[in-house]
């Protein structure tokens, strides 16, 4: 929707951007959205944004004292994101990112 060409292959933004991007733009405005298929779309951009930094390996360009504290917020985002998954009916979807957020934090 929105966020989809930030959150392309070619995206040169930080894993710490798109961190921010995810909490602080997708799942901000996905918990004040009043149509629940926005809202639906923005949890998803956040997802979009959330698999990019993982597949960016460990957040390589992140100093080593840095990591431990931006892997406990990326865990912190998948919790609030499954949360808002949940309460938008997508149990299945909010489960896995549950899942994630162990994996991280």
């Amino acid at each position: 929707m929105v966020f989809w060409n930030t959150f392309s292959s070619r995206s040169t933004l930080s894993p710490r951007q798109a961190l921010e991007l995810a909490h602080n733009i997708c799942l901000d405005n996905a918990r004040q959205a009043k149509d629940s298929e926005v809202a639906l779309q923005l949890c998803d951009d956040a997802a979009v944004a959330l698999s990019h930094i993982r597949r960016a390996n460990k957040a390589p360009s992140v100093r080593l004292d840095d990591q431990q504290a931006l892997f406990k917020e990326i865990a912190d985002v998948y919790i609030e994101l499954g949360k808002l998954q949940d309460g938008l009916g997508q149990s299945d979807k909010a489960q896995a990112n549950y899942k994630r957020a162990e994996l991280w934090g």
